[in-house]
């Protein structure tokens, strides 16, 4: 009753601008004590959907969604002491890698911060980005149900797809950048424009496919089809070249897989064919959008020399690709230089430090550009997988990487066998090799901390030995 009234009295003012934040957070009171076996489904939904809320301060969903689950797990681990099943392995090295993020995170903090408290929150929201998949590992080894798996990727392929939705109609309706009621940024919005259908369409093209070997029938494989083709459309819309190679490497992983050499050699023959025709005609490219003009120019040869030609851009559009290609590179060099400069940036890293808005108020362009690449290397903006572990956390961080990863690999080889018989086995498998695949191969070029891969391989091998410990309990009885 308080609350009808509530939203009676905002909307007879014209405003609700605090009610859904209010919303927001009974929402999220109620998952904390009602959440139970599926505590971990905020994190999900915030990874899926993307974009800012803005309180006077920015809250990513993804943050939300972290600490929302976290607190839905409190009453689990109140009510009974985490005693891992028998047949799970905590990863070796795991709280080791913990500690160690704890320490830099605290090295940064005391360093950089200033004793400021704005810079500290700042730092330690970086370091989030870092410490948030091993960390949820370790309380879904204690407190998580692998059997409900599946509904996590079901909410992070439906809030993929609201986003890359939302993404498509700001490509048409650039003003379409924030929701006022609700507060919140819009995924496809910001400096960049539209390159967020790049994240959204390629997540979605993957969680689409691996639910394919999940579930079979004529109405759920059409849907899951049609899921992939609106992502596909996405990521030409997103102009991301790298991501285009990813998605044409995951439909050549999926026809592995789906063990047919038919669907196999069709999706060879396909690629290669789509590759001769924009080589030998690359005119075809005319009249199109810019963004897909730019995805598309990737599978072109000498697409340096035909970017801005025959694709018919106007010389500020060339100027700004080659600018973004220059960015790049810069910040690839500007992180190999911090991370060589010496011993301890070497094995530990440069650390991270706040965001310094100076590049802002430069008047002067190439200033501002150079301000702006060391400011986006102060955080761990490196814009790529690489030189964010090793410019930012050193050596040592790339070695629990490679380690923690190995491991996960070696359980997965060894549980191999039962893949099959699992209801969602492959469809996990499926998706751990692509997103190490796709990180390893374009860590130079795109990406950042690989968490969301480390989570993904995780929780396939916690649910792989779940199944075997339930498998063979059935066949000793």
């Amino acid at each position: 009753m308080v609350l009808a009234c509530y939203v009676a009295t905002q909307i007879a003012d014209g405003g609700l601008a605090s009610f859904f934040p209010l919303l927001g957070i009974g929402i999220g009171v109620v998952w904390v004590f009602f959440g139970g076996s599926v505590w971990w489904l905020p994190l999900f939904a915030g990874m899926g959907i993307g974009g800012v809320f803005y309180f006077g301060f920015k809250v990513h969903p993804f943050e939300v969604g972290f600490f929302l689950s976290l607190a839905a797990a409190l009453p689990l681990i109140a009510m009974r002491a985490g005693q891992p099943l028998a047949h799970r392995s905590l990863p070796r090295g795991l709280l080791l890698f913990l500690f160690f993020i704890c320490l830099e995170a605290g090295f940064s903090c005391a360093r950089f911060s200033g004793g400021s408290t704005r810079d500290m929150g700042s730092i330690l929201r970086i370091y989030l980005k870092e410490f948030w998949a091993p960390f949820f590992l370790l309380v879904f080894y204690y407190y998580g149900k692998s059997r409900f798996i599946a509904v996590g990727f079901y909410v992070l392929e439906f809030t993929y797809l609201i986003r890359l939705l939302i993404g498509m109609v700001a490509v048409f309706i650039p003003n379409f950048t924030y929701l006022p009621g609700v507060n919140m940024i819009l995924p496809a919005s910001g400096v960049n424009g539209t390159d967020d259908l790049r994240a959204s369409g390629l997540g979605l093209a993957m969680v689409a496919m691996m639910m394919s070997f999940y579930q079979k029938g004529w109405l759920f494989s059409m849907l899951q089809r049609l899921a992939f083709i609106v992502a596909l459309i996405g990521v030409g819309f997103g102009g991301g070249r790298g991501t285009l190679v990813g998605l044409l490497m995951a439909v050549v992983l999926f026809a592995l897989f789906s063990r047919r050499k038919s669907m196999l050699w069709g999706a060879a023959v396909l690629i290669f064919a789509i590759i001769c025709l924009l080589n030998l005609k690359p005119e075809l490219m005319d009249g199109l959008n810019p963004k897909i003009q730019r995805t598309a120019s990737i599978l072109i040869v000498n697409f340096e020399g035909v970017r801005g030609t025959e694709f018919g851009q106007t010389k500020e559009g060339l100027e700004g690709d080659l600018s973004t290609n220059d960015w790049h590179h810069r910040l690839a060099q500007i992180g190999r230089e911090r991370w060589t400069a010496n011993l301890p940036n070497f094995l530990f890293g440069t650390g991270i430090r706040s965001y310094d808005e100076t590049a802002l108020k430069e008047p002067d362009p190439k200033v501002q550009f150079a301000l702006a690449l060391n400011s986006s290397a102060d955080t761990a903006a490196y814009e790529d997988g690489l030189w964010t572990v090793l410019a930012t956390s050193g050596l040592v961080t790339l070695v629990f990487y490679v380690v923690l990863f190995g491991g996960f690999i070696r359980k997965i080889i060894e549980l191999s066998p039962i893949m099959g018989r699992t209801p969602f086995g492959r469809s996990l498998v499926f998706l751990s090799t692509f997103v190490i695949v796709d990180w390893v191969a374009f860590c130079y070029w795109q990406g950042g901390f690989p968490s969301y891969e480390l989570m993904v391989v995780g929780a396939t091998v916690v649910y792989l030995q779940d199944y075997e410990a339930e498998f063979k309990a059935k066949e000793e009885a």
